[in-house]
């Protein structure tokens, strides 16, 4: 059984920022659905080539030293049990990029008349322009971030 999102008025900026997608059921019936190369009702469906239903995994493992990064010490470290036993804690926001093979990334990026328009788009293949997606000048988000933080104790 498929679990399906549901966008309230509250999450919809967000939700519209990052996976800017119509909502209607007509748009959707395709999604998360490979098809035969001969059934397939756009490029991007056709399995093994275009498609592929698998979820993607990373790992990240976070170690947190007195004073290292992303140490809060005193009220600035959210947890109050950390905050008494050890006198602060490691708060860290996990970020995440996916870029596609046609050079485009998630997120919000440059102007209207930059590469990928206030996409993040990587048109480093160009001489003289820019890959938006490694964000070279500290300026752009071309990634999305978790809405809460990693809280672990040193």
């Amino acid at each position: 059984m498929k679990k399906s999102l549901q966008v309230t008025n509250r999450n919809r900026f967000n939700f519209d920022r990052f996976f800017p997608i119509s909502l209607s059921n007509n748009d959707c019936r395709y999604l998360d659905n490979c098809f035969s190369e001969n059934a397939a009702p756009n490029f991007g469906q056709i399995a093994d080539k275009t498609c592929d239903n698998g979820f993607q995994r990373f790992d990240r493992v976070y170690k947190c030293v007195e004073n290292g990064i992303g140490w809060q010490s005193g009220v600035a470290c959210s947890n109050e049990d950390f905050r008494s036993q050890y006198g602060g804690c490691c708060e860290f926001t996990p970020k995440v990029q996916a870029k596609d093979n046609w050079g485009w990334c998630n997120g919000t990026c440059g102007a209207a008349g930059s590469p990928g328009g206030i996409g993040c788009y990587d048109a480093g293949w160009q001489v003289g322009d820019v890959d938006e997606c490694k964000n070279p000048a500290g300026t752009y988000t071309p990634f999305a971030s978790f809405a809460g933080s990693v809280i672990i104790a040193p």
